[in-house]
This record gives C-alpha cells, sequence and structure tokens, in this order.
C-alpha cells in the first residue's frame, strides 16, 4: 500500500521515513471549503501532542483584541502537565500563543495595542517593559515562533507558531504547553515540532509558504 501511495505521490519515502507527499496536500487543500476550522486541524494538533508528550492547543485572538482564547486542546498523557480549558484566555503580552497572535496582527494594531495595555505581573518573570515587548513582538515575526518561560504561570513553558488561512491571514495560533524540567532541555526540538505543525494546518488550509502573511 505504501508503495503504490508513494508512487502516486500522496506518500513521500526518505531516510527510511514516510511523510506525507504533494498529491495528499492537493487533496486536503481540495476539500477545505468541505470543512471548517478547526476541525481540520484536530488530527494534526493530537499527533502533535501524542509525537512530544505534551499538551497542544489552538487559539484565536478573542473579539475584543485583548486575548488569546484556546479553542482546542489535546492534553498530555503524563501526570504533571498543563492544563487549560477551552474558552479560557491568555494576555498577549505574555503568553507563547498570544504573542504569536499579536505579531502576526496589522502594525496598527500592534502599536495600539502595546500602546494602551497595561503590562501586568503574572509572574516575577512576566515581561515589564513596552521596549522590550515590542522587540520580543518583531522577533516573533521574523522567526514565527515564540517562546514564554514561566511569564504566565510558575513552572509551566509555552512554545507556538502562527497557522494562516489561504489568503495569508492570521487565523490562530499553535500552541504546546509543558513543565518547564521538560521543556527547556528540548526547546529548539519542541519548536520545531510545533512550527512544522502549525505548517502543516496552514498548507491544509491551502497557505502556500510563497505568499508573505499579512502583518506589515
Amino acid at each position: 500500500m505504501l508503495r503504490a501511495l508513494t508512487e502516486s505521490g500522496f506518500v513521500l519515502h526518505r531516510d527510511g521515513r514516510y511523510a506525507i507527499g504533494p498529491e495528499a496536500v492537493k487533496l486536503a487543500s481540495s476539500i477545505v471549503a468541505l470543512r471548517s476550522f478547526p476541525d481540520i486541524a484536530i488530527p494534526v494538533v493530537d499527533a502533535l501532542a501524542d509525537a512530544t508528550g505534551e499538551s497542544a492547543l489552538l487559539a484565536e485572538l478573542a473579539p475584543d483584541g485583548a486575548a488569546a482564547v484556546y479553542i482546542y486542546k489535546a492534553e498530555s498523557k503524563s501526570a504533571l502537565r498543563f492544563i487549560a480549558e477551552v474558552g479560557s484566555r491568555e494576555p498577549l503580552y505574555a503568553s507563547a500563543v498570544g504573542r504569536v497572535l499579536l505579531a502576526f496582527q496589522p502594525k496598527v494594531f500592534r502599536d495600539r495595542y502595546v500602546a494602551h495595555t497595561k503590562l501586568i505581573p503574572l509572574t516575577s518573570r512576566t515581561t515589564k517593559s513596552k521596549a522590550e515587548l515590542r522587540r520580543i513582538v518583531d522577533a516573533v515575526c521574523r522567526e514565527r515562533r515564540a517562546v514564554s518561560f514561566e511569564e504566565t504561570i510558575e513552572g509551566v513553558a509555552g512554545i507556538a507558531a502562527p497557522v494562516f488561512d489561504r489568503t495569508g491571514n492570521l487565523l490562530a495560533g499553535l500552541v504546546i504547553g509543558a513543565p518547564v524540567a521538560r521543556a527547556q532541555p528540548r526547546v529548539e526540538a519542541l519548536a520545531n515540532e510545533v512550527a512544522n505543525a502549525a505548517d502543516e494546518i496552514s498548507r491544509l488550509m491551502g497557505y502556500s509558504k510563497n505568499r508573505p502573511s499579512s502583518a506589515s
């Protein structure tokens, strides 16, 4: 079966591993109109949680533009894990997923948010400087990933990446929440896993990396 799928372009075989092929991506893109977000992303989020052993969540910008709101979660099976409820909010200025959602808004939105938001310390490590927040947001926009260590909850790390729709507009943020003790030694590996999963969801939604994001 895998040989047939490889020959038809639905599966790629490299270095002894199998991955989704271009024909599978085309097929997924062709049925986007028949499936709604976040339903199309759920298998990818579940797979990310299984692969990393950590909780994986999707978040959207709240209607009031002041926070990230979780819309789907796949919890870690570990007894020591990050737990958040669907519908709960995270501040844009402190959380990894919030910073992703902030970074890919239009510049006028970002500037207004930073100018008018009070940076209330949630832990001893929460960013208190607006100049530092601007620097962080600019870096997230360049690198397409955000990392937060104990800035919203003591002992918890967040690693997030953006999800785009077919037009290049920000759709959501994908984030892993994990105990710092587990996340810190493998932060780069986890960041790559999150970024790859976010890219996969974006592709399924019809986005191409050749198309720039809408943030400017």
